[in-house]
């Protein structure tokens, strides 16, 4: 069948169907579960996952509640916590970041607030929580508008400090191995708190 006949097609049968598609998009929009909904279940899959560090969930779990729940989704409202994850769109979240950064809020921390929902609405689309064709907070609209975080001035650590970290029984030992290859080559990992390199004198050490 060609093209412009398969779609000819498919308007006659939503005609004589009596089939609405933009209806029942806007009714997905305002039913299903909403964000903080989402996020409530999401922290529960987190506590029940053995992969994922306490500290980990201590960070979602604050941008969830801080910062994700009690946004206002416009200017008015209401909350993102309280709309349906699918109302979600681009504008929204510009308009949030706006806000954000005309509220002065640091740079870094909106960064990882950001980085929180973006993982909270790819696991909703993963698990069917929301039909979306792609994660929002990738949109190139989006990240647009994300801040600028200048790099922090490295803070020198001696070389007996760095070598206390590998040896430190309490660290486990795949977070050891780590930091024993960011302070060998500067290397930043997903998971290190920071980037180093050895020097003859001593540890430059960088925030994540």
């Amino acid at each position: 069948m060609r093209p412009d006949a398969a779609h000819a097609y498919v308007l006659t049968f939503i005609r004589e169907n009596g089939k609405n598609p933009g209806e029942a998009m806007e009714r997905r929009k305002a039913e299903g579960f909403t964000v903080g909904e989402c996020a409530d279940r999401w922290l529960l899959l987190l506590e029940a996952d053995p992969r994922c560090a306490p500290a980990t969930l201590k960070g979602h779990r604050t941008h969830a509640k801080n910062w994700i729940k009690p946004a206002l989704a416009t200017g008015e409202g209401p909350t993102f916590g309280e709309m349906p994850i699918a109302a979600l769109d681009v504008p929204m979240l510009r308009s949030w970041l706006r806000r954000l950064r005309a509220q002065g809020k640091d740079p870094r921390s909106t960064l990882h607030a950001v980085s929180s929902f973006h993982t909270l609405y790819g696991v909703a689309m993963a698990e069917g929580w929301v039909d979306a064709p792609a994660n929002l907070l990738r949109h190139d609209g989006v990240l647009a508008e994300m801040p600028e975080v200048d790099d922090d001035e490295p803070v020198r650590l001696p070389l007996e400090w760095a070598q206390k970290v590998l040896d430190c029984p309490v660290v486990p030992l795949e977070r050891r191995a780590r930091y024993a290859v960011a302070f060998k080559g500067g290397e930043r990992t997903a998971r290190s708190p920071a980037s180093a390199s050895i020097g003859s004198t001593g540890t430059a050490l960088r925030r994540a």
